[in-house]
């Protein structure tokens, strides 16, 4: 990848309309996110977004079933169940159905810290959908507007896979910040 692509800005719009500047490629990554080996592919999604509410709320909605069926699936799909088992070594597991197709996002909770960070695991339980064992780290904190979301996922096989997943978390956050509205 050329180095005007790995440095090239993008700018991140938060739902309170505020954008932020930051060096960032197509799949969300700084260069600090990269793999310092050369022909090694880019394997972190970094997402952020400031919401107008406490971090308490805002955890909340990340954890609650109810809540997360508003938001926890790309815009055109629907979430249509949400099982979540809130405590290190909880499984949680997201159905989706976009058109005729349904998918099940699933995994573990590593750390639990209400309500300032979540970290688990993620993959698709559906065949030739999995892309093993990846990490989602989600921290949840506290600015003057109300919180700032920040969402790491890592451990992506293909720059392709990370990529149409930094589509997916934009999209999600993007309802997500809707709940707040």
């Amino acid at each position: 990848m050329s180095r005007a692509k790995t440095d090239r800005a993008q700018t991140a719009t938060g739902t309170d309309g505020h954008a932020s500047r930051e060096a960032r490629d197509a799949t969300g990554a700084s260069p600090a996110d990269a793999d310092p080996r050369p022909g090694v592919p880019r394997t972190t999604v970094r997402v952020t977004r400031q919401v107008p509410a406490p971090p308490a709320r805002v955890f909340e909605a990340w954890t609650t079933p109810d809540q997360m069926k508003a938001w926890a699936c790309p815009e055109g799909a629907t979430v249509e169940a949400v099982e979540v088992d809130l405590r290190v070594g909880g499984a949680w597991e997201i159905r989706m159905q976009a058109g005729e197709e349904r998918y099940t996002a699933h995994g573990t909770y590593r750390a639990v810290e209400p309500p300032a960070r979540l970290v688990y695991t993620w993959d698709w339980r559906e065949a030739g959908r999995e892309v093993g064992e990846t990490v989602v780290t989600v921290e949840f904190r506290a600015v003057a507007e109300g919180t700032e979301v920040v969402v790491v996922h890592t451990g992506f096989p293909s720059a392709e896979s990370c990529a149409g997943h930094r589509i997916g978390w934009d999209s999600c956050l993007d309802r997500f910040g809707r709940l707040f509205s």
